[in-house]
């Protein structure tokens, strides 16, 4: 028999950096998906360089290991994820990929643009929240200033990850665990603090 202390003892923390997850500070062995079970999903004021940030963190499973991904909640990580995770079935076991694409933005100035996008028994997950079908989701709008104001949709994704995310997966155990058909390299990557994507738009 085994004895463990709950809590973070014997987690893995994951960074997102390029595209890749890395776990701790290893900045030598890239990991292409994360998977498990999603076991806590929360916010969390952290401190960066004096100034507060909200963090998501996620918490994720299997039979033998943990793993704690975070990223700025108001980045288009976490929206996209939030997106994702509003489509799956959160008490079965997924994957979790980030990518890094090229893309311009409306003056035409080139950004990387980092995403995560999920996999749930082999197949792709789509998006809760979309352009054409934002479910509620409110738009950002941009100001005089030719800045953009996204305050109402933080906090309804705040309230999203709170009161519909969280509770779901509360009670949720690694024993209901199915290992997806990923390749060795990539079936444990892990993320935690993430190099943030350089747009601010949702999808």
């Amino acid at each position: 028999m085994s004895l463990k202390k709950s809590g973070t003892e014997n987690a893995k923390f994951l960074r997102v950096r390029g595209g890749k997850f890395f776990i701790g500070k290893d900045e030598q062995n890239p990991y292409d998906e994360v998977g498990g079970v999603i076991t806590d999903i929360y916010l969390k004021d952290d401190e960066f360089d004096g100034k507060k940030v909200k963090k998501l963190y996620v918490v994720l499973e299997d039979e033998s290991d943990k793993y704690i991904l975070n990223v700025s909640f108001e980045s288009s990580l976490s929206t996209t994820l939030i997106g994702f995770l509003k489509s799956a079935d959160l008490s079965q076991p997924l994957s979790i990929s980030p990518s890094l694409k090229k893309e311009k933005k409306a003056d035409g100035t080139p950004i990387d643009v980092q995403k995560f996008f999920v996999r749930q028994n082999g197949q792709a997950l789509k998006s809760f929240y979309t352009k054409d079908h934002p479910n509620g989701l409110p738009p950002m709008v941009q100001r005089k200033s030719g800045k953009w104001d996204k305050e109402d949709m933080i906090e309804f994704l705040i309230d999203v990850v709170e009161k519909e995310l969280r509770p779901s997966v509360k009670g949720n155990s690694t024993t209901v665990f199915r290992h997806e058909p990923v390749e060795e390299k990539s079936r444990y990557a892990t993320a935690g603090d993430v190099e943030e994507p350089l747009d601010d738009l949702p999808f």
